[in-house]
């Protein structure tokens, strides 16, 4: 019965012993596997970390840069800023500077108005004065140059007076143009030459006694009628003539010793007649009158 019984044991060890064996090789494969996985995932989780690590380190590498970069751009625009806030300053000082300038010249230029207009003043009232003593000379010299006038037309007058050849209508002494000149000529001739040559000796006895500031001169005006100057000849018209005339008076004058200054050649041609609106051969003329002068 002892026997049987271990025998009985002995059968169920060697049933249950393959079993165990089996199974105990099972949990170590299993283990070997979860192992492995373990392993792998280990190594795929360093791989990742490192990865991690490394886009970290490069993350932060750039993040260094940047804030380098901030920290410069920071710097630069502290800097202009600074400069900003130093050049707005500077500007203000300049602003302030030229208002001030524009104050001392606005003051300067009132000043210098002010100045300017009392000047103007004291100026135009020294115009007005001397405006005023000039027409109080001018008109003494005018007076005196209407006495001297009288006077000296009076004494021409006395000198020319038995002369039949001239004749005296009011300031003016008349000579007959076919006295003194050729029909169309504006050459004198011998007859006309002595006419003039006892009218200057008589002008040459006045002159003297005439004071050498009085502004006097002696027009010698040329006239003729309205008879047509010949086609093609010396003259193309009775002004020319009349201009011409009048100028060859007042060479002769010259010659006859009257100071040139004092002496005018005008024509008129054939527009005033003595008698207005008709003409007549009379109109031929020469006349010599005393005159005041424009300087």
């Amino acid at each position: 019965m002892g026997q049987s019984r271990f025998s009985k044991e002995s059968s169920f060890s060697a049933l249950i012993w393959p079993g165990f064996v089996d199974a105990l090789s099972a949990l170590l494969t299993v283990v070997l596997f979860v192992f492995m996985i373990f392993m792998i995932s280990t190594l795929y989780l360093k791989n990742m970390v490192e990865r991690k690590d490394h886009s970290i380190h490069a993350k932060e590498d750039k993040i260094a840069l940047l804030r380098h970069e901030l920290a410069k751009q920071r710097t630069l625009t502290e800097k202009t800023i600074q400069q900003g806030k130093e050049e707005t300053k500077l500007q203000m000082q300049e602003m302030e500077r030229l208002k001030a300038m524009q104050l001392e010249m606005a003051a300067l230029l009132q000043t210098e108005r002010t100045s300017t207009e009392v000047k103007l003043q004291e100026k135009e009232q020294e115009v007005t004065q001397l405006n005023e003593q000039l027409q109080s000379l001018l008109a003494k010299k005018v007076g005196e140059l209407a006495n001297y006038r009288s006077e000296f037309l009076g004494r021409l007058r006395k000198a020319l007076q038995a002369r039949k050849d001239v004749r005296i209508v009011g300031d003016r002494f008349i000579f007959s143009s076919e006295i003194l000149f050729d029909l169309g000529s504006a050459t004198l001739g011998e007859k006309g030459k002595k006419e003039l040559a006892e009218f200057a000796a008589a002008l040459q006895s006045v002159i003297p006694q005439l004071p050498k500031d009085i502004p006097w001169i002696l027009r010698v005006n040329g006239h003729t009628d309205d008879y047509r100057v010949r086609p093609g000849g010396k003259f193309s018209s009775n002004l020319e003539l009349s201009m011409m005339r009048a100028l060859s008076v007042v060479d002769f004058l010259v010659k006859e010793g009257i100071p040139k200054e004092r002496l005018v050649a005008a024509g008129f041609g054939e527009f005033h007649p003595l008698v207005p609106q008709k003409h007549s051969p009379k109109d031929r003329r020469i006349e010599l009158m005393l005159d005041q002068a424009s300087y």
